[in-house]
């Protein structure tokens, strides 16, 4: 590839060109031999002024002086080397050195290079201004020789020190030449040449010359390539602009020693300066310092001095985001509350209109410092993005910062025409915010009455027969989830009438319960209204089931007050009896189960032995809300319920499928009644009924040896002197009869025979001086077991103690009636 000459203007585009190798000193030599020729024909008189002279002149201050003894030397080959030699290589010519340099550039055109070429790559080489000062008073003929045979110099392959040194003298002299095709030059010698010395220089010098490091010559030479023909100064302002990305090297170090120090950083003062663009001018380390703003500690107040600040003058939106995020996490931001700052969110938002991300970040923001009227504002601007989106997080800011009823309607109003999906969440938001808005209460006046208005059943009130009926189900419900925030006789009245189907959905109704239950739990008239609900028979089952039962959990606790629960009571107790529904009346029967209702036990008890024995599916439901009932009544720590119990037990034992229910109620009562001794009788009996029922020999067994050890414990523990003895009687009649069908089973184990023996003689004792009534039929049926007794139990002195004391009872003359 060949190099053009260089145009004479240096900032225009040049290409590039590789200069004719010549015989280098040979040449040199032979010119001014040629030179001196024509000086020995007298072409110039030998009586020129001496060479101290000249070079006195020469490296004067006066320029014309200087001018004025270099034309002397026109034509004197020998008088140039001997005077001007000296002047290049004197450390202090520093005005001298470039003129004669730009001179020396224009003599023998004829030649590669200039006479004296060497002083001057080698001035170049040691005298840093050197190279720039030539460039700035040579002509461009001159410069352009000179930048030619450095070009010739620099790739010069010669070895030793001398050489070297010529290199890095021909590099500055391309370091100065202000056009790309030098610049390339100094990259290829970076790339190829192969000392290590020079290489550097080379490097070093294209780095200077562009004020840009690029990471390795390849990506020098390949950059450049690609711009041989633009201006030097367009090259430089676009690697300038390369200097402030990430892919600059030294801005990639900038960066993370930059993160480094702000991921040490704990409080939002140290952090001020590097979210400040002013003083931190670079993009990439504001990120870094606004993610870590969400971890500083920081007083609500120091946010605010800063915000304004950045609001302002951030114009990274990634920054920006992020910072808006961690403001959005301070819990209380009452203090940042402050005119200066809505308008500065509310600026900034006008700025940015195309970052929907951004525009959420500042209505958050907006929802923690704005006013009623900034917020107005900012809903202009959100309207012009025509974003659905960023509408509904204006609806969100607006419900936080309060009084924009009026603005909420009018949006749910504005989108009620239409059914699309991004409609609908935008009435839904508009709802919501309604209920959860901090206005005044004219405010939350005008919102509550707009939910009744949209929630109507007809237009009959004029006042609200202009607003939209709100039928979307979505949007339906949001509204009914709303009156919650509302409470008042008037909503109340509206959630009875909305939890009927038809007209409204079975949803919608059963969520005008669910929020009314809500209410229910803060003021005794919704709870009446509740229990209005649960009541009424032609409500749907599932409403009217989900009424009774929330009704009784608040009509249960004890703030609800007596009034409430005997208002609740009635209802629960016909709607187990007497509902439709079977869901209603097992629903019902876990109301009581709430309320510990004894009235409705024998309900139950009929409802789920009916169910049991029609198959019913819901038969297993309704044996679990008696057993829950069972388990309620059997807590009541005086044990008024325990006879009741026992006899709705053993009633419902008496059905063969509905045996095992009640054998598991038993269980559960006596684990929740402190085992009582009336419920361990209950258990224990059931347990014999198993036993009579069953068919297969070792069930049976298996029931009788459970009733018998289940008494034998119970009256073993009963502290005689604290009961009345009429009170044992059940359980002691029990334990007879178990004995009874244990003895007269043949395949009972010798212990188990033995056990019962003693157990069916203590009890028929003990049983018959508690009633003396029954004594002789007592002693009738349990006397033929004293004489197996004598027979197989051995003689230890607890047993025989007992027979004894049995014999004597049986033996001893009856008692008088008392």
């Amino acid at each position: 590839m060949t190099r053009p000459h260089r145009h004479p203007d240096p900032l225009a585009p040049v290409g590039r060109h590789r200069g004719v190798r010549w015989a280098g000193a040979l040449r040199r030599v032979l010119a001014l031999a040629a030179l001196a020729c024509v000086s020995m024909t007298g072409l110039r008189s030998a009586r020129a002024e001496d060479a101290p002279d000249l070079s006195g002149r020469i490296l004067g201050p006066d320029p014309a002086a200087r001018a004025a003894a270099l034309k002397l030397l026109e034509g004197r080959p020998t008088q140039i080397v001997e005077v001007l030699g000296p002047v290049l290589r004197a450390p202090d010519a520093k005005a001298a050195a470039p003129a004669v340099a730009a001179w020396l550039a224009e003599r023998l055109p004829t030649e590669p290079e200039p006479p004296l070429f060497d002083e001057i790559v080698r001035r170049a080489e040691t005298d840093a201004d050197f190279a720039r000062a030539v460039a700035a008073v040579a002509s461009p003929s001159g410069w352009g020789r000179l930048v030619e045979g450095a070009r010739t110099r620099a790739r010069d392959a010669s070895p030793g020190a001398a050489a070297e040194g010529l290199r890095r003298g021909a590099i500055a002299l391309l370091a100065a030449d202000p056009h790309v095709p030098s610049m390339l030059d100094l990259a290829d010698v970076w790339a190829c040449d192969g000392t290590l010395s020079v290489r550097n220089a080379a490097r070093d010098r294209l780095a200077e010359s562009l004020a840009y490091a690029f990471p390795t010559p390849e990506a020098a030479r390949t950059w450049l390539a690609a711009r041989t023909e633009k201006r030097f100064l367009d090259v430089v302002r676009e690697l300038s602009a390369r200097k402030d990305t990430p892919d600059y090297p030294a801005y990639q170090r900038l960066v993370e020693e930059s993160r480094a120090s702000i991921e040490r950083v704990k409080t939002l003062k140290d952090l001020a300066s590097y979210l400040r663009p002013r003083t931190t001018p670079w993009p990439e380390v504001r990120r870094i310092a606004a993610r870590q703003a969400a971890s500083v500690t920081a007083e609500v107040e120091e946010w605010r001095a800063l915000l304004a600040d950045l609001l302002h003058d951030e114009d990274d939106r990634e920054a920006l985001a992020s910072i808006l995020d961690a403001i959005v996490r301070i819990g209380d931001a009452s203090a940042l509350r402050a005119p200066e700052l809505a308008d500065a969110v509310l600026l900034r938002m006008e700025a940015c209109c195309n970052a929907p991300a951004l525009l959420r970040g500042l209505l958050d923001l907006l929802a923690k410092v704005g006013t009623t009227d900034v917020m107005k504002k900012a809903r202009a601007i959100i309207d012009r993005s025509g974003d659905p989106a960023l509408q509904i997080a204006w609806i969100g800011a607006a419900a936080a910062v309060g009084g924009l009823a009026p603005e909420l309607s009018r949006i749910h109003q504005l989108r009620s025409a239409a059914d699309d999906e991004m409609s609908v969440a935008v009435r839904v938001k508009a709802i919501e915010s309604l209920a959860a808005g901090r206005g005044d209460w004219k405010d939350r006046a005008v919102a509550r009455d707009y939910l009744y208005g949209i929630l109507r059943r007809d237009d009959s009130d004029a006042i609200v027969a202009s607003m939209p009926k709100e039928t979307v189900p979505a949007a339906r419900a949001a509204a009914i989830r709303s009156l919650e925030s509302f409470p008042s006789d008037e909503t109340y009245a509206r959630l009875v009438r909305l939890s009927a189907t038809p007209p409204e959905l079975p949803e919608h109704a059963q969520l005008a319960v669910s929020v009314l239950t809500k209410l229910a739990s803060k003021d005794p008239i919704a709870l009446r209204a509740l229990v209005q609900v649960a009541g009424d028979a032609a409500a749907s089952p599932k409403v009217r089931a989900e009424a009774l039962v929330d009704a009784a959990k608040l009509a249960a606790d004890a703030s609800a007050g007596p009034d409430v629960r005997a208002g609740a009571l009635p209802v629960v107790r016909a709607a187990a009896e007497a509902a439709e529904s079977i869901a209603v009346r097992v629903a019902a029967v876990e109301a009581a189960a709430l309320l510990a209702d004894e009235g409705t036990l024998d309900t139950a008890v009929r409802l789920a032995a009916r169910l049991r024995a029609d198959g019913k599916p819901e038969a297993g439901s309704a044996e679990q809300a008696l057993v829950g009932l069972v388990v309620a009544l059997a807590r009541d720590a005086t044990g008024a319920h325990d006879a009741r119990l026992g006899d709705a037990l053993r009633e419902l034992g008496k059905s063969p499928a509905s045996l095992d229910v009640a054998v598991a109620a038993s269980d559960d009562a006596v684990d929740q009644g402190e085992a009582r001794l009336a419920l361990q009788t209950t258990r224990a009996v059931l347990r014999l009924e198993r036993a009579r029922t069953a068919s297969d020999a070792g069930v049976r067994r298996t029931a009788l040896e459970e009733s018998h050890r289940i008494l034998r414990s119970a009256l073993k523990a009963v502290d005689r002197s604290a009961v009345e003895p009429v009170s044992l009687t059940p359980s002691l009649a029990a334990q007879v009869s178990v004995c009874e069908e244990l003895l007269r089973d043949v395949g009972v184990k010798d212990s188990l025979r033995r056990s019962a023996l003693v157990a069916i003689l203590s009890a028929a004792r003990e049983w018959a001086a508690a009633d003396p009534t029954m004594r002789a039929a007592i002693f009738a049926r349990t006397e033929p077991w004293l004489a197996p007794a004598k027979a197989v139990i051995p003689a230890t002195d607890d047993d025989a103690k007992v027979i004894e004391a049995f014999e004597k009872a049986v033996k001893a003359p009856p008692l008088p009636p008392r």
